[in-house]
C-alpha cells in the first residue's frame, strides 16, 4: 500500500488507527507514549547436511547438535538484552525423518523474535544469524535463511498521540495508558515511519474470548465509538464544535 503513488497526492498531517483488544471493559480507549506494539518477525532456520547409515553416524554431516544447541542459545539471547524488553519463542522444530536406519540430513527450526525496541530487535535479529551461521560453519552444514513477516515497532508521535487523548477528553470516554507495550505487532507501524502517529487499543470486553480464539467475534459496537473518536480528532484539528 505504501508503494502506492496515490498517497503522493494529498498531504498528510497525522495517522490514526486502532486494534481491538480483549480483557479490557468494551469501549474502553487504551493509550501508551513511544511504543505502543513489538516489533516481530518470525524467521526459518534450514540447515542441510548428509544423510548416513545410522550404525555408521561419523560418516553423516548431520544437523542435529546445531539445531540443539542454537535452540539454547536463542532462549538465552533475551537475558543478555537489557535495553528494553525482548523476547524469543520457538514455534517449531523440525528433524530429519522417521527411519531408523538413517540419520536426519536436515533440520529446521521456526523462531519469532520481539521486542518494544526497533534497535534492541535488530541486534537480536543479527544475533541470531551470527549464531546460525556459526553452528552451520563448525559442522559443515548449508544454512538458509528465511525472515517472515517482519514488523517495526508501533511508536506513537507526541503530537498526535495529544489530539487522540484530547479527543477521548472532549468525547467524556474512559482512557488509560497502559504500563507496558502491547506484544503483539502491526503492520501500522509503516504509516508510522513516515506520518506522526498515533495507534490505540480499544477494550472489546474484560470476559471476551482473546485474539485468534476461535470463538472470537468482534463487538460491532466499538465501530461507533472508533467513529466518534476520528470524527473528534478532525473537529479538534479544525476548531469545529
Amino acid at each position: 500500500m505504501m508503494k502506492d503513488e496515490s498517497w503522493r497526492k494529498t498531504p498528510f498531517d497525522y495517522a490514526f488507527g486502532y486494534h481491538n483488544v480483549p480483557g479490557y471493559p468494551l469501549g474502553q480507549i487504551l493509550c501508551r507514549n513511544n511504543t505502543f506494539a513489538c516489533a516481530s518477525t518470525g524467521v526459518a532456520i534450514r540447515f542441510t547436511g548428509k544423510t548416513a547409515h545410522a550404525a555408521y553416524p561419523e560418516t553423516a554431516i548431520n544437523p542435529t547438535a546445531a539445531i540443539r544447541e542454537l535452540m539454547h542459545d536463542i532462549e538465552a539471547l533475551p537475558q543478555a538484552i537489557t535495553q528494553g524488553f525482548t523476547l524469543a519463542t520457538i514455534v517449531h522444530v523440525n528433524l530429519g525423518k522417521p527411519a531408523f536406519g538413517t540419520t536426519p540430513e536436515t533440520g529446521e527450526l521456526l523462531v519469532t523474535l520481539r521486542s518494544d525496541s526497533n534497535k534492541c530487535f535488530s541486534a537480536l535479529c543479527e544475533q541470531v544469524k551470527q549464531l546460525a551461521a556459526f553452528y552451520a560453519e563448525r559442522d559443515g552444514l548449508t544454512l538458509d535463511l528465511e525472515w517472515i513477516d517482519r514488523f517495526n515497532a508501533t511508536i506513537n508521535h507526541s503530537e498526535a498521540n495529544m489530539l487522540l487523548r484530547q479527543a477521548c477528553k472532549d468525547l467524556g470516554f474512559d482512557f488509560i495508558d497502559l504500563p507496558d507495550p502491547i506484544r503483539w505487532s502491526e503492520d501500522f507501524s509503516e504509516y508510522s515511519k513516515v506520518w506522526p502517529s498515533a495507534f490505540f487499543g480499544l477494550g472489546s470486553g474484560s470476559e471476551h474470548p482473546p485474539l485468534h480464539d476461535p470463538h472470537y467475534d468482534f463487538p460491532d459496537a466499538l465501530i461507533d465509538v472508533s467513529s466518534k473518536i476520528f470524527e473528534q480528532i478532525i473537529r479538534d484539528m479544525n476548531g469545529l464544535k
